[in-house]
């Protein structure tokens, strides 16, 4: 059974080799676009730091969030905001609330 951390690492490592094959024909492109609302931050506007900022990036590049902003499902709920049905929490991150 894997770990959070393996699960984290595993998604890490996912991002990272997709990312490599769309920079890899132009290796002068940069890796991240100027589209996007900044460095990810929790609800409370303090921005994440280290390779959970880095991992939280990518994903938020991926899925073209405008607004990088993470919670946990606990304060969605105590802020009384609904997760949308279907969505996942990122391994060894809150889930997303992003607009």
């Amino acid at each position: 059974m894997d770990t959070a951390s393996d699960k984290a690492l595993q998604r890490f490592a996912e991002l990272m080799i997709e990312k490599i094959k769309q920079v890899e024909d132009n290796w002068q492109k940069p890796w991240f676009g100027i589209k996007g609302g900044g460095l990810p931050q929790n609800i409370e506007g303090r921005t994440y730091n280290g390779v959970n900022s880095f991992m939280l990036f990518l994903l938020s590049e991926k899925e073209q969030y405008s607004l990088p902003v993470y919670m946990t499902f606990m304060q969605a709920k105590d802020s009384g905001l609904n997760i949308l049905k279907g969505e996942k929490s990122f391994p060894g991150a809150p889930i997303m609330a992003a607009c």
